[in-house]
C-alpha cells in the first residue's frame, strides 16, 4: 500500500513530494550560447542524453545579475523583489557571468507533465520558479 506524504508549503507555493528522485541542473554563469555549442558539437553527451529524456530551457536569471541574489532566489523560490538580502549590506556581491547571467540554462532529468508544458512555452520561465518546475511539474 502507497501512502502519499501531504504536501508541503513555502513562501506561497505548494509541492508535492515527488514520485521519483528529480535533478535539477541550473549552471550558474553559464552562456545558453556555449550550453547549446557543446551540444550540438556533441561534448557533453550525458548532458544531452537527459536533456532528451527529462526538460530543458533557458530561464530569466533574476536579476540583479549577481550569484548571490540569484542563488536566494532559486532556494526560497521567490524573485529577488521578495527575498531579504540587507544582511549583505556593504559587502561585495559577487558576480561570475555579467550579462550571460540573465538567461539561466535549466535543465531536469525528467520530462514535465502537460500542465507545466503549456507554462513554459506560454511564459517566460523565472529562475526563481525552477523548483515548481522540478517538484509539481515532472512526471
Amino acid at each position: 500500500m502507497t501512502t502519499t506524504k501531504p504536501s508541503v508549503s513555502v513562501n506561497g507555493t505548494d509541492f508535492r513530494w515527488p514520485l521519483r528522485p528529480v535533478v535539477v541542473v541550473c549552471i550558474d554563469g553559464g552562456d545558453p550560447r556555449t550550453l547549446r555549442q557543446f551540444l550540438a558539437d556533441g561534448c557533453i553527451p550525458t548532458i544531452a542524453r537527459v536533456i532528451s529524456q527529462g526538460f530543458a530551457c533557458v530561464a530569466d536569471g533574476s536579476m540583479p545579475s549577481f550569484t548571490c541574489p540569484n542563488n536566494m532566489s532559486l532556494i526560497t523560490g521567490t524573485s529577488a523583489a521578495d527575498h531579504d538580502l540587507s544582511g549583505l549590506q556593504g559587502d561585495r556581491l559577487r558576480s561570475d557571468g555579467g550579462v550571460s547571467e540573465t538567461k539561466v540554462p535549466f535543465i531536469l532529468n525528467r520530462p514535465l507533465n502537460d500542465a507545466y508544458k503549456a507554462k513554459a512555452t506560454s511564459q517566460p520561465l523565472k529562475s526563481w520558479q525552477l523548483f515548481d518546475y522540478a517538484i509539481n511539474g515532472t512526471l
